[in-house]
């Protein structure tokens, strides 16, 4: 199910996963997924986000990322106006993904509350994969 979640409700998601995470059981699992460019991504992005290009480039792509699902994902794209978070919601949700949530007004919106962006790339994401820095294409 592709439902809207906002800054707050995000960041109360990820207080209540690292309260959570010496508990028993373990914490709920979720991701948080930006979607656009590298630049945009490296540039700033919301703590503990996971870079998904614009679209993907072939459907082994989407398999791969796809291999172990968690129940929720989180997706945002760079404003309000963004709509690749919904295509990607789309594919998510058909790979497994039980909730997909669109967070509401994007990264725009999450730096216009005063919450914390990191800048830089994140070497390592959410299933235990270490990824490498991709390649940027001559100009």
């Amino acid at each position: 199910m592709i439902r809207e979640i906002s800054c707050q409700q995000l960041l109360d998601k990820q207080l209540r996963f690292i309260e959570s995470w010496f508990a028993t059981p373990a914490p709920d699992k979720f991701v948080i997924f930006e979607i656009g460019t590298h630049d945009q991504f490296t540039e700033r992005h919301i703590p503990r986000a996971i870079h998904l290009p614009p679209l993907p480039r072939s459907v082994e792509e989407v398999y791969q990322l796809l291999q172990d699902p968690v129940p929720e994902a989180v997706l945002y794209g760079q404003d309000h106006h963004d709509l690749l978070p919904l295509q990607w919601a789309r594919l998510l949700e058909s790979a497994g993904f039980s909730d997909v949530f669109i967070m509401i007004g994007g990264k725009e919106a999450w730096a216009r509350e005063g919450l914390t962006l990191q800048t830089g790339w994140v070497a390592a994401d959410h299933f235990g994969r270490t990824l490498p820095e991709p390649e940027r294409r001559a100009a």
